[in-house]
Formats: structure tokens, C-alpha cells, sequence
């Protein structure tokens, strides 16, 4: 027993290659998932931030369409005054800037004449999906 562990265990000195690959394979291991980790992070990040600055965009130009509707009776012509576009359809207003879409839409309020339902999408550009959305009720002058 003696001689079979000697010729096993006689050299004590350093690492077998065994031992380094298995470290190795654990080492690839946990960087492999700490850095998928890191580039989830990156993009779940980046994302968030498409979406903050396209709800910041609705509420600018919300807020825009609230001061003009006080001020202009006209709805065509107080769009226009902020830079829109009536499309085709004749419904909605469209708006392109550097890296965002803006469409606005209105519509009569079936409960209250006088109150008008406006809806603001913001898109980035060349995508379908609307990155913001944001609806309010208000009393066009």
C-alpha cells in the first residue's frame, strides 16, 4: 500500500494539469456570467434612458399644446404654430425632429362638447413601437 501511494503522491511540489484546468474552467466560468451580467445591465440602462427622454419629449409637448390651446381657437392652425403637420388621414399631426417622431392626435370628448381629448406617442425614428405615450383632456379656447 505504501509503494502505491508513492508512485501517486511522490511529487508534492506543485500543481497537476488537472488541477489547472479545472481552475482555469471555473474561472471562465463565473467571468463568463459576470459579464453577461454587465452588458444586461448596460442595455437594460440604455433603454431606460430611450424611455425617459421620449416621456420627457410627451410632456414637453404636451405642455406646449396645453399653452396654445389656451391662446388659439383654431386647432389646425395652433398645431401648426408648433411646428405640426396634419397627415393625410386628416386626424392626426405629426412631428419630426433629429431622432424622434411626434404624432398628436385629438378628438372630441363624447361625454363633454367642450372638452377635447389630445393623445401624444413619441417614437423614435423608423420604429413602430412608441417608445412614450401620453393622453389629457383639455378646454380648447
Amino acid at each position: 500500500m505504501k509503494k502505491f501511494y508513492k508512485m501517486f503522491h511522490s511529487n508534492e511540489k506543485g500543481f497537476t494539469l488537472i488541477e489547472v484546468l479545472a481552475s482555469f474552467v471555473i474561472l471562465v466560468i463565473l467571468l463568463i456570467t459576470f459579464f453577461t451580467f454587465f452588458i444586461q445591465t448596460a442595455k437594460t440602462g440604455k433603454s431606460s434612458e430611450n424611455i425617459v427622454d421620449a416621456t420627457y419629449i410627451a410632456q414637453s409637448e404636451m405642455e406646449k399644446a396645453y399653452a396654445v390651446s389656451k391662446k388659439e381657437s383654431n386647432q389646425e392652425k395652433a398645431l401648426k404654430s408648433l411646428g405640426y403637420t396634419l397627415e393625410a388621414n386628416g386626424v392626426e399631426f405629426i412631428k419630426t425632429e433629429a431622432k424622434n417622431t411626434i404624432k398628436l392626435k385629438l378628438k372630441k370628448n363624447t361625454n363633454a362638447p367642450n372638452l377635447t381629448n389630445i393623445v401624444i406617442t413619441v417614437y423614435e425614428n423608423k420604429e413602430v413601437t412608441p417608445k412614450a405615450q401620453m393622453e389629457n383632456v383639455f378646454v380648447w379656447k
